[in-house]
């Protein structure tokens, strides 16, 4: 079996190239929508290593999924025709992404799907199976296995509304041109003259094609400027402080206890995560038995 693609592979390819299988993590998930000729769902997948988001939509398959088992699970998709995914380009509107045109992943019937978080098999669960006329309702059958192994489930910010999607996204468009400078600066094409206005037509250039959306800008400021770490993620920092050099036993602690995947480690806790973990009387334990 070939290596599925990731999401940041999916991103970066042309519009309308059918994609034979992807590898992710659904960072969100809406309820289906299903009416009498047609069902639909739509989600968000992310890049195995983070970055990278994508929007798919599964559509007029029988059983969909129940977004409390799935968000934050890691699933591999692989179609079963050439055509049973596609990286579509939708159709510019007001109301959609800014009316800035993007891309979709469409996922038809014809596929198979593996949780991979429980069992690294492609068949360890049911197929979607295709059909001709869409159910009344979501079956109990839509939902896939719980894995064993528990995952958060990703939530949205703590009172999230229209401000605090504004600054999000106005921290992602500054991220974003923190990126761009870089790597202008880093071009050796580029004449050191000319930095500044190339530099102002990648951006321009980005943020038309919607790429501040798929920034992380915590994660991005703190790799263009290490030093803000501590300033962007203070209870992360002092975390990694007071586990230095005992990071190990750390990550047994926070897989045992359910905070983190297996395949996790303690830097990939949130901020209100990591707090709980300094606050956590075994976390406290831990660290007074290994020091």
């Amino acid at each position: 079996m070939t290596q599925p693609l990731t999401v940041r592979e999916i991103f970066a390819m042309p519009w309308g190239s059918p994609v034979p299988s992807v590898s992710g993590v659904i960072e969100h998930l809406h309820p289906p929508m299903i009416e009498a000729n047609w069902s639909l769902q739509n989600g968000k997948l992310r890049d195995d290593r983070g970055g990278a988001v994508i929007e798919f939509m599964l559509s007029k398959h029988e059983k969909y999924w129940d977004p409390r088992a799935v968000v934050g699970q890691h699933v591999r998709i692989v179609g079963r025709a050439p055509d049973a995914m596609v990286w579509k380009g939708q159709k510019a509107k007001p109301k959609v992404n800014g009316g800035v045109p993007f891309a979709k992943l469409e996922v038809g019937p014809n596929v198979e799907v593996a949780w991979t978080d429980t069992e690294d098999s492609l068949f360890s669960f049911p197929s979607l199976q295709q059909t001709q006329t869409a159910p009344e309702a979501v079956p109990p059958a839509a939902v896939p296995p719980v894995p064993a192994v528990h995952s958060p489930v990703a939530k949205e910010p703590e009172g999230r509304g229209h401000k605090v999607s504004v600054r999000h996204e106005l921290r992602q468009l500054i991220a974003l041109y923190g990126v761009v400078t870089q790597e202008v600066e880093r071009c050796p094409v580029v004449a050191e003259g000319a930095r500044d206005q190339v530099a102002e037509n990648v951006y321009s250039a980005a943020c038309s094609q919607g790429l501040y959306r798929k920034i992380d800008p915590d994660g991005t400021m703190i790799e263009l400027d290490p030093s803000q770490a501590a300033k962007i993620r203070p209870n992360l920092t002092a975390l990694g402080e007071q586990f230095a050099g005992k990071e190990q036993l750390l990550d047994m602690l926070l897989r045992g206890n359910g905070t983190i995947r297996m395949d996790q480690s303690w830097r990939d806790l949130t901020e209100p995560q990591a707090a709980e973990a300094l606050k956590s009387p075994e976390i406290k334990g831990l660290f007074a038995k290994a020091s």
